[in-house]
């Protein structure tokens, strides 16, 4: 492995880092795809199409809120969710539309914050899993030297693979 030559590689340390580096290994790819989605998310694009900002535009300048309403049920975007429910809203009720709007907004903002606490829970474990893989890799090496006798080499490269858990959390 790499240890031997004084590196180790991504494969050793998956290999070397046990149960305990796999678990921190699936942790790590859950954490990446929470992140990916919430980059997305927070894509202005996203958030407020072009498209559909210039087709409500091209709408609202006609007068034509119907048309307007009807394009915003076609899109899943965060302005089109607002968009929808405040025309839904100014309909039903006449001179109001912000209150519907500030809802989907704040349960917008609950997701994005659920997502988030999520990434700090992993975060989190993954550094304790970290800890407790070296300090199981560390009591294991000791144990062995006390045994078979220690020899410095073997405990340094026992203490080292120890670590690895610790680089992995």
């Amino acid at each position: 492995g790499g240890f031997a030559k004084g590196w180790i590689t991504a494969l050793d340390g998956v290999q070397q880092g046990g149960a305990v580096g796999s678990v921190i290994l699936l942790v790590s790819v859950a954490a990446l795809a929470i992140s990916i989605r919430c980059w997305f998310g927070l894509q202005v694009a996203f958030l407020v199409p072009s498209d559909l900002l210039e087709d409500l535009e091209d709408l609202a300048g006609r007068g034509d809120v119907p048309a307007a309403l009807a394009r915003c049920e076609e899109d899943l975007s965060l302005f089109g969710r607002m968009m929808r429910e405040g025309l839904a809203e100014m309909g039903r009720r006449r001179g109001v539309g912000t209150s519907a709007a500030d809802v989907v907004l704040d349960e917008e903002c609950l997701r994005a914050r659920s997502r988030f606490s999520w990434l700090a829970a992993i975060a989190a474990v993954a550094t304790q899993l970290g800890l407790y893989g070296t300090v199981v890799g560390i009591i294991v090496t000791l144990n062995q030297g006390c045994c078979d006798g220690p020899k410095s080499a073997e405990i340094a490269w026992g203490i080292g693979m120890a670590l690895v858990t610790t680089a992995e959390g």
